[in-house]
């Protein structure tokens, strides 16, 4: 008998396990994992990952077909009762928008994965899943959060959610939204990224300032102190302009930070809690673990309340936007 997190009643988990799979722009992730997991079984959990970029050009919904070919073969052939997916936004009511469609994923994800697998199918948006994730785990190594913290994951690009309090996530999909990002552009303009200051933590331009991906790790021998200040001026920037779309809420004072990017990130700060991979190995976890733990916790009997920003409407209304500008500007 295990303990409900979110009553502290005994519940019995259920017979049947839960497969917990994060696809991000780069990589996927996956795990079978049980209901209310302890930080035992996490330690024992055997995660697998590879490649996004085979599934998302119009097969996403090869990845939960077993077949010999399939990496996640051997966990499809497990007996589970629900899967939980995790994947890049936005997501509204379990549909997919913006950059997800332009990967080729169907916008009715939802409808579409579940014609053909017969376990009840639950999607969530990357950085709310990291985010519960982060705040499940935190309790399981007894950590207390300062509530409201903003979740920060550094991977092919960076995602923000708010944690309002552990039961209410807010997706924040920075990326189409505006923030002065009046410390971060500074840091922006002499790499011509003044305009779009949050690409200096895609992998992309990573890559490019240090001639090749293979060589970001030697780079940041380098770059690491300048790339700590971006993200500290990011951070600041980012908790200033959430602060303005939530009045009513107190100061954000922690800040949970993750991400394949992150273990560049120096945690010597009191504000920030750093779940980098390096935290994680030492914790005798995987360094994939916080993603699919989220996913799991989607699955669980009391319900998360989790919101996306911008609204639907809004963020149509700006990739609209974004067209024409792009339309304007061909030759």
């Amino acid at each position: 008998m295990k303990l409900s997190r979110a009553t502290g009643l005994a519940r019995q988990p259920r017979n049947e396990p839960i497969l917990c799979v994060e696809v991000g722009h780069t990589r996927f992730k996956a795990a079978i994992l049980p209901q209310y997991p302890t930080f035992e079984e996490l330690q024992k959990t055997k995660t697998y990952s590879g490649l996004s970029h085979p599934w998302l050009k119009g097969n996403l919904e090869q990845l939960f077909k077993p077949s010999k070919e399939n990496p996640l073969n051997e966990l499809l052939s497990t007996r589970i009762s629900e899967i939980s997916l995790s994947i890049f936004g936005p997501i509204y009511d379990h549909k997919i928008h913006g950059c997800g469609t332009q990967e080729t994923v169907s916008a009715n994800l939802h409808e579409t994965l579940q014609k053909d697998i017969s376990a009840k199918l639950r999607i969530e948006s990357d950085s709310v899943s990291w985010a519960t994730g982060a705040v499940e785990f935190l309790k399981l190594t007894s950590h207390s959060i300062q509530y409201p913290a903003l979740a920060l994951t550094f991977g092919t690009g960076p995602g923000v959610a708010l944690i309002e309090n552990p039961e209410t996530i807010h997706a924040i999909e920075i990326w189409v939204m505006s923030p002065a990002y009046s410390r971060l552009k500074p840091l922006a303009k002499p790499h011509g990224q003044e305009s779009r200051p949050y690409r200096l933590f895609q992998t992309k331009f990573l890559s490019q300032i240090s001639g090749g991906e293979s060589n970001v790790n030697e780079k940041m021998k380098t770059y690491g102190g300048e790339f700590n200040a971006q993200v500290k001026a990011f951070s600041e920037d980012v908790r200033e302009y959430v602060q303005t779309l939530f009045p009513s809420l107190p100061k954000i004072e922690t800040f949970l930070i993750g991400g394949g990017v992150s273990r560049f990130i120096d945690s010597n700060s009191p504000s920030s809690i750093v779940l980098n991979p390096q935290f994680l190995e030492k914790q005798g976890v995987s360094p994939d673990i916080i993603q699919l733990l989220g996913c799991e916790r989607m699955c669980e009997e009391a319900p998360l309340i989790t919101n996306t920003h911008p609204s639907l409407s809004e963020l149509q209304e700006e990739l609209e936007k974004r067209r024409l500008v792009r339309l304007a500007t061909l030759p």
